[in-house]
């Protein structure tokens, strides 16, 4: 709430709550050049909470203060009002009146509301559960903070951001339109010019409704009246990585991370934007620690660090090693056809995709059972089975290559081709090109094709599409039309430079009968030149402990 002092998010703090760390290593983590420790003790009504604030390089003791207080709402963030005072002072910072009177206004007089919107943050940012248990979980604490509290502006905030990322994620119909709801009242409480209100008109426009470009002055106004906000800050990262600009999107989200260094959605997204660009020392400086630390749970840490380092180099066969041994573990991965490892070992490769089918199986019926619509969840089976079909058939198990395509049309999907909702309609609907495709009906997997590319070419969103058309030319390899998997390699590649995309269809069993055609090599020889290369850089920059400990190295 003061501009001038950057103060570190208290999610990314919480992180070394309890910890053995001295000052100086914890101000490196965080980039933090003071920090603020103490300890708060009750009894009875009453409260006392010790505070000092210390210097990360020295070690030193800035400044200390114990406050006793009743233990009432208004009390509490009275302290905390003089804390933030004290602070700025020994900062020697200036505080505006603007700030001063921002810092004095108590954000809700109900403190069971208060904590119940500080523990739906908590669910969201902690790992180990799927995406879509923590967002129902603290959908509930928000919806029961708003509830005690209409007035209190921050969970209405979080509902809007919750409900947009439930259709960005899963597709949930319902989700754009609570959240342009719960909008509406924001604007009632605190007007359009408030920095939350700006910030989740803009998440609804880019999450809720996929309007990228309408979303960006909301998010500019938002950074403009707080500077200092991490989400503001990533989400317009996010927004302009897919609009192609990624040297705009890395400052962006090294803005937030200095803000909040373990908001994992920007980390993750800036490590992929470094590995994509074989950065290597940016992502080795800023991001290896982070993700090895901000999870709060080591194996989706792993998971993580795998699936980047797959991306960047897609010949290594790290992801599908810790998938074959840790076969329940729900990654959220959707893009299994990058991984076409341990071929012709049916006992390693069939358990990997049976646990994924049965991850993806339990997540849509969780959806179903909360009456919300699953269309994106639904594709992630879709993407699954497909997957699986893919390389049973490259092993030549008809029995399971029939049960997977049966599987696929059970679900419904060629009956609902424009799936992805909000104002892109045809988002997944290159699902139905690949079960055409594995039907081996040419004629209806061209003809989708051609008029998918359409809506594609006007689509704002070039990392998607860019994607999309790597999916259509993994399409055309099962139909071993050359020609066509010359047009959508040569189109994913002109929409998106970062995004590779001649190392999926590689990685396809098919892909053995088209190898040899001339234009494919001419193809690799443009867009992979030395996968051999590739993997020798992957192999450089990589620890075998981070993945199967100090002493037993790469498997």
């Amino acid at each position: 709430k003061i501009d001038a002092l950057k103060v570190i998010s208290r999610t990314s703090v919480m992180e070394y709550r309890g910890t053995s760390k001295n000052m100086r290593t914890i101000g490196k983590e965080l980039n933090a050049s003071h920090i603020m420790e103490g300890g708060i003790q009750r009894a009875g009504d009453r409260v006392r909470i010790n505070v000092q604030l210390i210097d990360a390089a020295t070690d030193e003791h800035v400044w200390a203060e114990t406050y006793d207080r009743a233990l009432t709402v208004e009390e509490i963030f009275n302290v905390q009002s003089d804390i933030a005072r004290a602070i700025t002072t020994a900062m020697r910072a200036e505080l505006s009146p603007e700030e001063a009177a921002d810092i004095a206004e108590a954000p809700t007089d109900d403190l069971v509301a208060y904590e119940s919107y500080l523990q739906g943050r908590l669910i969201i940012k902690n790992g180990g559960a799927p995406v879509l248990h923590r967002l129902n979980a603290a959908v509930e604490h928000f919806q029961d903070a708003a509830t005690r509290d209409p007035n209190f502006i921050e969970p209405w905030a979080a509902l809007v951001e919750s409900y947009s990322d439930l259709f960005w994620f899963h597709g949930d119909a319902s989700g754009p339109a609570a959240a342009m709801r719960i909008i509406a009242h924001m604007e009632r409480l605190v007007g359009q010019g408030h920095y939350l209100t700006e910030r989740a008109t803009g998440i609804y426009l880019y999450h809720g409704r996929r309007k990228l470009r309408e979303a960006i002055p909301h998010l500019e106004a938002a950074i403009a009246l707080r500077p200092n906000d991490a989400r503001s800050n990533a989400y317009l990262g996010f927004i302009e990585r897919r609009l192609g600009d990624f040297d705009t999107a890395n400052t962006l989200l090294m803005a937030s991370i200095q803000i909040d260094p373990m908001f994992m959605p920007a980390v993750g997204t800036l490590a992929q934007n470094y590995l994509w660009h074989e950065d290597w020392q940016a992502f080795d400086n800023h991001m290896k620690i982070r993700l090895l630390t901000g999870y709060g749970d080591e194996l989706r840490a792993q998971f993580e660090l795998a699936r980047l380092y797959s991306m960047a180099a897609p010949d290594n066969n790290v992801m599908m090693r810790m998938m074959h041994e840790n076969p329940t573990f729900n990654t959220g991965i959707v893009y299994p056809r990058r991984y076409w490892i341990f071929e012709g070992r049916v006992e390693k490769i069939y358990p990997i995709y049976d646990a994924m089918i049965s991850n993806a199986e339990a997540d849509l019926s969780d959806m179903n059972d909360r009456g919300l619509t699953g269309a994106i969840t639904r594709a992630r089976l879709a993407k699954v089975l497909i997957a699986s079909a893919i390389h049973a058939r490259g092993l030549g198990d008809d029995s399971r290559f029939k049960a997977m395509v049966d599987r696929i049309s059970a679900l419904g999907w060629e009956d609902e081709p424009k799936t992805g909702g909000g104002e892109e309609p045809w988002k997944y609907s290159e699902l139905n090109i690949m079960l055409f495709a594995l039907r081996g009906d040419g004629v209806s997997a061209r003809k989708a094709a051609r008029d998918l590319e359409t809506a594609l070419d006007a689509s704002e969103d070039r990392l998607a599409v860019a994607e999309i058309y790597s999916h259509l030319a993994q399409g055309m390899v099962l139909l071993k039309d050359v020609d066509a998997v010359a047009r959508y390699v040569e189109k994913g590649a002109r929409v998106s430079p970062a995004y590779n995309p001649i190392a999926a269809i590689m990685k396809l069993p098919d892909y053995a009968a088209i190898k040899d055609d001339p234009k494919i090599m001419a193809l690799v020889q443009k867009y992979a030149p030395d996968f051999a290369a590739a993997e020798t850089s992957f192999s450089k920059h990589i620890a075998p402990e981070y993945f199967y400990g100090p002493e037993t190295g790469a498997k």
